[in-house]
């Protein structure tokens, strides 16, 4: 399933707990950048997600035991490797980055 998550840390930690009781093992967030105002140009939410929120998510997931997958797409302006080494330091046991095709 889909969810954005434009939460307090409390309440990011109640999801994920609440995620995990109820049986989920993995879940894949789109990460797309290292830069937050990158991330803001490309995912453009409209929900006030924001970078920080996404990282949280991220780390909170992988702090409770779950599996993390991290996502980008290799598009000529993101640096696949930096956003590959953020997502292991946040927590993510993988990373999947898919081609660009503008």
């Amino acid at each position: 399933f889909r969810r954005r998550f434009n939460l307090e840390k409390h309440i990011v930690t109640q999801v994920v707990n609440n995620l995990k009781s109820s049986g989920i093992r993995l879940v894949t967030v789109s990460l797309l950048t290292d830069n937050p105002k990158q991330y803001l140009e490309i995912a453009s939410p409209t929900d006030g997600t924001s970078f920080g929120d996404v990282c949280n998510f991220v780390s909170t997931c992988a702090g409770a035991g779950l599996q993390v997958t991290c996502t980008t797409v290799e598009r000529p302006d993101i640096n696949v490797g930096k956003v590959r080494a953020l997502s292991t330091a946040l927590g993510a046991t993988d990373f999947i980055s898919y081609p660009y095709f503008p």
